[in-house]
């Protein structure tokens, strides 16, 4: 969720650079962001040694009232020597994860929605639920997950911390290791070691 109250409170605007799905960069630019670029799916892009690449996520997009879909949402996967984080975002499940695995997996780390799911009839086609957001780390090849969009805002009618249990039992069926199932803590720091394709875990609570 794009909030301009915390983007504002960022005092070098004009040097950020920018990345965003198509049709955000004037929304950017109006409020002072100079390096914006815009990517549409499948496109790519460089931030110093990282590929960016926006994919596709099945949700909608909205900034006020009058201007629904008028852009692009979506997921991004992130490349550094060899390793790849994929940011989902916030998207339903669908088809298009086995799509995004067949061309982009495996995945290294996977970082994928797991709350806002309640009631389902009417969430469904936008959030995933715990058990569909391991499905979709399944289908774009993730070694390992992180649960996110989860425990901060009050935004639906499930429990505060049944996501959390239900990703993790969910996971924990679908064959993944305790190490490879991640729930950061609130205010919690979690640094990537990447070297030659590994990742070691150092989190520290704040």
């Amino acid at each position: 969720h794009l909030c301009w109250h915390t983007l504002k409170q960022l005092p070098n605007r004009q040097t950020i650079e920018v990345i965003c799905p198509t049709g955000l960069m004037p929304w950017f630019q109006k409020r002072g962001f100079r390096c914006v670029k815009e990517l549409g799916w499948h496109h790519s892009t460089h931030a110093g040694d990282v590929q960016v690449t926006a994919l596709p996520a099945i949700h909608h997009s909205r900034r006020g009232l009058f201007d629904a879909n008028t852009s692009l949402w979506a997921a991004f996967l992130f490349e550094y020597q060899g390793f790849k984080l994929y940011f989902g975002g916030d998207s339903a499940m669908g088809p298009v994860f086995r799509q995004t695995g067949h061309k982009y997996g495996p995945i290294d780390l996977a970082l994928i929605g797991i709350g806002a799911y309640s009631p389902r009839k009417l969430l469904r086609s936008v959030h995933a639920s715990p058990e569909e957001a391991v499905e979709m780390a399944k289908a774009i090849g993730a070694k390992a997950i992180l649960g996110m969009h989860w425990g901060t805002i009050e935004l639906s009618e499930e429990e505060a911390f049944e996501p959390a249990r239900r990703f993790t039992d969910a996971a924990s069926r679908e064959g993944y290791a305790e190490n490879d199932i991640w729930l950061p803590s609130i205010g919690e720091t979690i640094a990537l070691d990447i070297v030659e394709v590994e990742c070691e875990l150092r989190a520290t609570g704040t």
